[in-house]
């Protein structure tokens, strides 16, 4: 039987919003609104997809309120 954390983070990062998430970040770092204006997304569905990829390290939040990919999601590090 498959690992149900792992089925989770299948789940959050296939998404429509999952997808255009990552997509969106590829070009940086950005805030939630940010990310609804690129993505079209609204914010809450974002925010909730994020929050599910941020407990498995595939995404991290700065001080400054931008969300980043981590070296998790083949990514560069959130730290730049």
């Amino acid at each position: 039987m498959a690992d149900p954390s792992c089925l989770e983070l299948q789940l959050a990062l296939n998404t429509v919003e999952g997808v255009e998430l990552m997509r969106a970040l590829d070009e940086g770092p950005l805030t939630l609104s940010g990310m609804g204006r690129r993505t079209g997304i609204d914010v809450l569905r974002l925010a909730r997809v994020t929050r599910a990829l941020m407990s498995y390290g595939v995404l991290a939040r700065r001080p400054n309120g931008e969300y980043a990919r981590t070296d998790v999601s083949g990514r560069e590090a959130v730290a730049r």
